[in-house]
This record gives C-alpha cells, sequence and structure tokens, in this order.
C-alpha cells in the first residue's frame, strides 16, 4: 500500500460515511515512458545510457512544464574513472577546459615571416600561407622575391590586399 492510499485510508476511518478521493495527478506519457525504460534492478545501464537517458528526461520535463531554467546534463563534467591499479584518475571537461597543445608554441624569436620567391606571403615553422592580419604588428616580412618589393604583388592566403587595407603598417626587408 502506497503512502497515497494510506493517507487516504486515514481521512476515510475519520469520516465515516464519507469517502474523499486523493486529487488527480498529472501524468505526462513521455515522462511515464521514459520512467518504463529504466531497466530492472541489476539490468544493463551502463553510462552511456544514463547520460541519454537523464537528457531524454530533462527535455521531456521541458516540453511538460515549459522551459524556466535549462539543465544541461553534460556528460563530461566532474567525470572520474579508477585506473588499473585502482587510482582515480580525473578526465578533464573538454566542453570547458582549455586544450593542451599537442606541440609546444615556438618562441616568438623563433617565428619567421616572409614572402617566398613565387610572392606568396608564408609563416615559419610550417611554412605556411598567412593573411596580412597574422603579422604581429612591429614584425618585419622578409622579401625573397627578386627585384619586386610592392606591398601590393603579394600573394596573401586569402588573395591580394592592397595595403591600404591592412590591419597595420607592415615593415618590408629584403631577406
Amino acid at each position: 500500500m502506497n503512502r497515497l492510499e494510506q493517507q487516504s485510508r486515514q481521512v476515510t476511518q475519520r469520516l465515516p460515511g464519507k469517502r474523499i478521493r486523493p486529487p488527480a495527478v498529472k501524468r505526462d506519457p513521455v515522462i511515464a515512458a521514459l520512467i518504463a525504460k529504466l531497466p530492472p534492478d541489476g539490468g544493463r545501464f551502463d553510462r552511456n545510457l544514463r547520460v541519454n537517458w537523464l537528457r531524454q528526461v530533462a527535455m521531456a520535463f521541458d516540453g511538460a512544464y515549459g522551459v524556466q531554467h535549462p539543465i544541461p546534463i553534460d556528460a563530461a563534467r566532474e567525470l572520474t574513472i579508477t585506473g588499473r591499479e585502482g587510482a582515480i584518475v580525473d578526465i578533464p571537461n573538454i566542453l570547458t577546459s582549455k586544450p593542451t597543445p599537442i606541440a609546444a608554441a615556438a618562441e616568438p624569436d623563433e617565428i619567421r615571416y616572409f614572402v617566398d620567391k613565387e610572392g606568396f606571403a608564408r609563416k615559419e615553422p610550417g611554412n605556411v600561407r598567412i593573411r596580412p592580419f597574422d603579422v604581429p604588428p612591429g614584425e618585419t616580412l622578409e622579401d625573397e622575391r627578386e627585384g619586386d618589393d610592392e606591398l601590393d604583388s603579394i600573394k596573401w592566403a586569402d588573395g591580394n590586399w592592397p595595403p591600404a587595407a591592412y590591419p597595420h603598417p607592415l615593415t618590408i626587408a629584403k631577406a
């Protein structure tokens, strides 16, 4: 006998001859279906299934009762696992933590900005094509071209730019 039935019997015993019905409860069919989808005790309900189920329940509550404050179900938040030796290993939150670079960033004095012999603006290391705003203010653009030292003939990664459209003045020097 559940709690509601017990309360109903107590009220009925206090008021003989009058039966009081418990108030009707609004039951949303989507929420009821999600509750019915729960596996039996001891059944398979791994982490991914639980996270997906919780997301569905959160959406069902939003649909049934309106969204006042959304409740995000973040699978990566506060995740810890047990390692092989039994030590707890923290898993970084990929959604909010700052990404860790795979390789160490190059020192500023190791970066070289230049115009190659074909007129393409590039950056080393990597020999990557660049745009005018990739060159930091105050950096010198080394020019490897033969005879041509005009800024408006440089082939940038996103097309040709007239010098007046550069985000800041560029210094060019023969290599």
